[in-house]
């Protein structure tokens, strides 16, 4: 569909239609709708192509060009990520259109994005969008099978090969704060999540976007965000990834296994006491993968909260470490958190001489073969 909003956009040179690979140079089009401007700027126009929509629209032909991004509309999402586009329970409100063939062509496309794009609520904020099932009477437009990206107001959730769990937590974190308990206990009562579960709806709301960025380290730019529940999987990922030695000087011993309920306990910080920060490298433009991850938790008697951080061996010498601990201890002064304490292993020689860099004073145990520091922020 052709509307009037495009038109200053090609006479502003915003759309060029130069890097297609399927009628360059041409904008393609089914069918049009708007002003008499509208009608006058096609008439006899040869930079626009009238084609019909089984061409338009077949998402072989979409797919030949490459970094497609499809938006496409929505009126429901459910937990699973099935999409209804077109009814409001059993009351039609639009066709289907070409979501579906747009939804395909995009994700076929080298490069390209098929987007969900949504309003978290409706009538005024009273309603989600984002609903624990559709309506009764409600259609599936497009099956949770197609579904990649849906994008709310309060982020991005990329759903494609995930599970259902991994499904429902990302979409409730992009619903509306008001209804993220009500879904939260829904798919807690129907087990989509594990009956052990921790995650907290507390958690969602505060979660500190502000330390979201992309940093250079070396030569390469890598993401920096907090952990979320979502990331339990790619957490696992990285535990495995270590050698016998990072392990041993984590966790103080052979260690054979993250699983579940510890690996969900270490992603589920409530980003005030227990707080956790990560390094991430985007393997390709959907898969981020753990190289670094940094963590603290308070003690609420002495409000000294401890600290611990592991870098993966091909990441380190990058300044991870020294970067995320300072950007710890300044959350952590923001929560009212007096300082910071650890335990060292003697031979974890990068971490000893972090602390010594910083002048943290460091108690050796012979008992235990380890150091302690305890250093207090206003010191």
């Amino acid at each position: 569909m052709f509307t009037d909003e495009l038109i200053p956009l090609l006479e502003n040179g915003n759309i060029t239609n130069k890097a297609k690979a399927v009628l360059p140079g041409k904008t393609v089009t089914s069918f049009v709708t708007g002003t008499r401007r509208l009608y006058d700027f096609i008439d006899d126009n040869t930079a626009i192509a009238f084609h019909p929509s089984d061409f338009v629209n077949d998402p072989r032909v979409i797919a030949r060009n490459d970094k497609v991004v499809a938006i496409n509309a929505a009126l429901q999402v459910d937990l699973t990520g099935q999409v209804c586009a077109d009814s409001l329970g059993y009351r039609f409100y639009s066709g289907i259109g070409g979501q579906v063939d747009f939804i395909r062509g995009a994700a076929m496309s080298r490069g390209g994005k098929p987007i969900v794009a949504v309003r978290s609520t409706a009538a005024n904020g009273s309603i989600s969008r984002i609903v624990h099932c559709l309506d009764e009477g409600a259609g599936v437009v497009t099956s949770r099978g197609d579904v990649h990206y849906v994008v709310t107001e309060y982020g991005i959730a990329y759903l494609h090969g995930k599970t259902i769990r991994e499904r429902a937590l990302a979409l409730i974190s992009i619903a509306h704060p008001d209804f993220r308990r009500e879904l939260l206990e829904f798919v807690k009562k129907k087990q989509y999540v594990y009956e052990d579960e921790q995650v907290w709806q507390q958690a969602l709301d505060r979660y500190p976007k502000e330390l979201e960025e992309q940093k250079l380290f070396g030569k390469k730019r890598l993401l920096v965000r907090p952990l979320k529940a979502t990331d339990e999987r790619a957490l696992q990922e990285f535990f495995y990834s270590h050698s016998p030695e990072t392990i041993y000087n984590r966790y103080f011993g052979p260690k054979q296994q993250l699983a579940h309920l510890e690996a969900a306990k270490l992603c589920c910080v409530d980003y005030q006491s227990r707080m956790a920060l990560a390094v991430f490298e985007q393997e390709d433009e959907n898969v981020e993968k753990i190289v670094a991850v940094a963590r603290y938790a308070a003690n609420p008697r002495s409000n000294m909260a401890e600290t611990a951080v592991v870098v993966h061996e091909d990441y380190r010498r990058l300044g991870m470490a020294r970067y995320l601990l300072a950007q710890l201890e300044r959350h952590a002064k923001g929560q009212g958190i007096k300082g910071f304490q650890a335990e060292i292993l003697s031979g974890n020689e990068a971490m000893l001489a972090y602390h010594r860099r910083l002048g943290h004073p460091l108690t050796y145990s012979r008992e235990s073969d380890t150091y302690t520091v305890e250093f207090d922020f206003e010191r």
